[in-house]
């Protein structure tokens, strides 16, 4: 997602990275909330099929649609980042291609609990780096509990009073593997048992204490929470067929 004025310049001088997102109907971006609450979305462009942001010189041309919408998840909390979720409706879908498809979204509260997630972004490699990568990174992660993330993260600053909010999973807590600044709005995917490279998208990324922390988990938006919330805005959008991506062969 760029925006006319944030942080890390791209091809184009006057656009600038701010956070990633994924596509989850032909015109609707999911990204976090956080990273939108303060944009115009006249300002903001989604760009699907990226790669290495400092250049355009790749097998595969990315497309960009411009904003026309942000909807907010009506229990969205500014401070304390429940509910850190927000939809981007564009102006037009994109076109499915090879390296630009649609995510899947799991069943309403579905659990996971798979060693086998990963998380993508163009975050920093590490808490101290000055800048974001150029060229999208992709890490695996186990799941977390809540049990075992609450109790990891009463150790940091947050403290021994510190309970996980019911909007949250986790996922990580392995030395220097980890979504990091700039990683906000990207998803964190684990497969669809039964289906080969098939994957539900089970958060997004949302904060954490520094990161690639041994035994420190990141922390998520919990997706399946509030699947039933984004189908329903996602029908309100889109009250015809606009037809550009195949029917998934899941029932989402």
């Amino acid at each position: 997602m760029q925006t006319e004025e944030s942080q890390v310049e791209l091809t184009e001088p006057s656009s600038k990275y701010i956070c990633g997102g994924s596509l989850i109907a032909p015109n609707v971006v999911l990204t976090a909330a956080h990273c939108v609450m303060n944009q115009n979305p006249e300002t903001l462009i989604a760009r699907a099929g990226e790669w290495d942001i400092m250049t355009k010189n790749e097998v595969l041309d990315y497309q960009e649609q411009r904003v026309e919408q942000v909807i907010f998840h009506p229990n969205f909390h500014h401070e304390l980042l429940f509910h850190n979720l927000a939809l981007l409706v564009l102006e037009n879908p994109f076109v499915a291609n090879e390296h630009i498809q649609l995510i899947c979204l799991p069943p309403q509260n579905l659990a996971f609990n798979s060693n086998s997630c990963f998380a993508t972004g163009w975050g920093k490699a590490d808490f101290v780096s000055e800048n974001s990568q150029a060229i999208l990174k992709k890490i695996q992660l186990p799941m977390v509990s809540k049990h075992d993330c609450q109790s990891a993260l009463k150790t940091t600053n947050l403290g021994p009073k510190f309970r996980l909010h019911e909007s949250f999973i986790c996922a990580g807590g392995q030395d220097g593997v980890d979504t990091c600044t700039g990683d906000g709005g990207s998803p964190l995917m684990c497969p669809v048992p039964g289906f080969q490279n098939k994957y539900y998208q089970a958060g997004i990324v949302a904060w954490g204490i520094g990161c690639g922390q041994t035994d420190i988990p990141g922390v998520y938006v919990r997706n399946s929470l509030h699947t039933e919330w984004i189908k329903e805005e996602i029908r309100k959008i889109n009250t015809g067929d606009i037809g550009v991506f195949t029917k998934s062969e899941i029932d989402e």
